[in-house]
């Protein structure tokens, strides 16, 4: 197996379904750890900065509003230096917005006041700002979050306190997070990606198995069959079916193997009559009475040999068929009318009379039936033929067409005089080359008609039956389904034209 298949193979597209599926949902996991981390370090950092700025507001408490400008920005720096941390900018404004005090490192800027804040509100206020946004800060540019206060001193003198911290510890927590989360991933899909092809291995080990034992059966081994896992499940299935499957084939290839040898055996005798006419024949010169002897061998045994390569090929039509030939309607009156018409100058040699009887029962649209009138026509025949073959002379043969009582069915039943079937070949009367009398005349053809009769029927969705008559000869029974939703404008091609009336004779 070459790489470009390997990469085909189904094994490698379910690891690689598997490991896409795991890494979907790990791309997922990894998206909601960062997103909700982000926001807890975000929460966090505000909740310091807020109560940070709190604690700051409870130390100026203490001023006194009465100072003069210079006594309360000293005051307010004693208060507020001792509290300032690296990287942190303090603002105190009084009530008119002038600044009482500010951190060294805002040098000549001054904090944002926003446009919202009520000098009477209690509550701080959170906001964002940019250092590009506040010329003449002393520090690097960074993101801050700014928290503006209303602080009231003991005194009654109000002032505004605003108190900024960078964001960037928490940028740094953000992207030491991500990387630390993404290198997670990356070592867990690795053993994932190693794990699936495995599982994967595992799994398929069965229908590697499957595929190879399969490739080793031929025409000699159909009797084997693959081991079926002992765990139910769907690759158990799976052999189940195949195991069907070859049981299927198996029955075929033996039933075409005893075909072939039946057909085989069936014209190797008329070829070895034949051959030993011929050679007996070229031997020396024949008179006249002679060469008439040797062309009526030829002419039965060609006569044989036509009627059992024409059955072979009627039942093969029959056992193969296209489905959609089986699906026409086809009126069973026609086919009848058909086969009688076909098999009355052989019935006419034997002087023996055919009697058609129709059923007075009426059925809206006829009795239609779907199916392949050639077929159907093939299988009236053989019955009609066989039981010509068997009636005395002088005798008739009686055929009647009727739908069953419940008027879903029609039954052609054929009736002869003869002497009956033997109890002992009753069960195999319709096997394949089975024959009662062999070779009791030409018309036959070698014990196929009756093997075509029940092919067709079954192919039809029928049922073909025999029994003995107490009064003498047999009975052969064709039961199919009728078509009941029939349109009667498309009843088959095959109309035959006969005389007037129903009951012919």
């Amino acid at each position: 197996m070459s790489l470009l298949d390997r990469f085909r193979s189904l094994r490698v597209r379910l690891a690689a379904i598997n490991i896409a599926i795991f890494g979907l949902l790990l791309a997922a996991v990894w998206v909601t750890i960062v997103i909700a981390g982000t926001a807890i370090i975000r929460d966090r950092f505000e909740a310091n900065l807020l109560q940070r700025a709190k604690n700051v507001a409870r130390t100026l408490e203490a001023l006194d509003g009465g100072l003069a400008v210079d006594e309360l920005s000293r005051e307010a720096n004693r208060l507020l230096l001792s509290h300032q941390t690296d990287g942190e900018l303090i603002q105190l404004t009084d009530d008119r917005g002038a600044i009482i005090w500010k951190s060294h490192n805002l040098r000549t800027g001054a904090l944002p006041n926003p446009d919202d804040i009520d000098s009477h509100q209690m509550r701080p206020t959170v906001t964002e700002f940019d250092e590009g946004a506040v010329p003449g800060i002393g520090i690097d540019d960074g993101h801050y979050e700014l928290v503006t206060m209303h602080v009231t001193s003991d005194a009654g003198a109000g002032y505004t306190l605003q108190i900024a911290a960078d964001r960037d510890s928490v940028d740094r927590a953000w992207r030491n997070m991500t990387w630390l989360l993404l290198l997670f991933a990356c070592l867990t899909l690795l053993p994932a990606s190693i794990t699936a092809w495995h599982i994967s291995k595992r799994f398929l080990t069965p229908l590697r198995s499957i595929a190879e034992q399969a490739g080793q059966l031929n025409a000699r081994q159909l009797s084997q069959r693959v081991a079926i896992p002992q765990a139910t499940d769907e690759i158990a299935d799976l052999v189940a079916i195949i195991n069907q499957m070859l049981e299927r084939l198996e029955r075929e290839f033996l039933a075409q193997k005893q075909f072939i040898g039946n057909v085989s055996h069936e014209l190797k005798t008329p070829l070895t009559i034949l051959l030993g006419e011929t050679r007996k024949r070229l031997k020396g010169p024949e008179d006249g009475a002679s060469l008439l002897d040797f062309a009526e061998v030829v002419d039965d045994e060609a006569r044989r040999m036509f009627g059992i390569v024409e059955g072979f090929l009627i039942l093969a039509d029959a056992r193969y068929s296209d489905d959609e030939r089986i699906t026409m309607p086809v009126d069973v009156e026609d086919v009848v009318m058909m086969a009688i018409g076909t098999v009355q100058a052989a019935a006419a040699h034997r002087d023996v009379r055919i009697a058609l009887r129709l059923s007075d029962d009426t059925i809206e649209g006829g009795m239609i039936v779907a199916g392949d009138f050639d077929l159907l026509q093939s299988m009236v025949q053989n019955l009609l033929q066989n039981a010509v073959r068997h009636s005395p002379e002088q005798e008739t043969v009686s055929i009647h067409v009727a739908p069953t009582a419940e008027t879903r069915h029609v039954e052609i039943k054929v009736r002869d005089r003869g002497p009956g079937i033997p109890a002992d070949h009753v069960d195999r009367i319709f096997d394949l080359f089975h024959q009662v009398q062999p070779n009791v005349n030409p018309l036959g053809k070698g014990g196929i008609g009756l093997a075509i009769a029940r092919s067709v029927a079954q192919r039809h969705g029928g049922t073909v039956s025999m029994h003995n008559n107490s009064d003498g000869g047999c009975e052969f029974s064709i039961r199919l389904p009728l078509k009941l939703d029939a349109d009667p404008q498309q009843r088959g091609a095959h109309r035959i034209a006969f005389s007037s009336g129903r009951n012919r004779q």
